[in-house]
């Protein structure tokens, strides 16, 4: 078995200075981490449940509830019960939410275009590429 330990040693560089970054430039729009891939699916999924949400975001219940529990206390979602089911709570995202989601697209944007500076088209192809075949190793263990 051949050793990229040292890929995968740059590999976690990159995840620990993305979050990093990432955690600053949250912050400074009011989020934290973990709650942009919330508002990301409720944007993308709305109405989606909470049940639906936490086997999208590979979360436990438990800890989507709290997080939930947190964007609603700060305006940015509401539950809605369902209208053929009252037992079904809905999530939407509130104006504000909405806003936030938003902010958040610039900011990966920015992201982005930041980390990929200087790559030629093809080398923005490549990295996808190979990315996607990592992800897919990743998906099998």
């Amino acid at each position: 078995m051949k050793n990229y330990d040292y890929i995968y040693d740059v590999f976690k560089e990159i995840l620990q200075l993305n979050y990093k970054i990432n955690y600053k430039e949250l912050l400074d729009i009011d989020l934290y981490p973990g709650q942009p891939i919330l508002l990301e699916t409720i944007f993308e999924k709305e109405g989606i449940t909470q049940s639906e949400l936490s086997n999208l975001s590979l979360k436990k219940p438990a800890t989507i509830t709290t997080m939930i529990n947190r964007l609603e206390n700060i305006g940015y979602i509401k539950r809605v019960s369902d209208i053929n089911d009252k037992r079904i709570i809905r999530l939407y995202l509130t104006d504000l939410g909405k806003e936030k989601y938003y902010q958040l697209l610039n900011l990966k944007r920015t992201m982005s275009n930041n980390i990929f500076k200087g790559m030629s088209d093809e080398d923005i192809s490549n990295v996808y590429n190979l990315l996607l075949k990592i992800k897919n190793n990743l998906e099998k263990i």
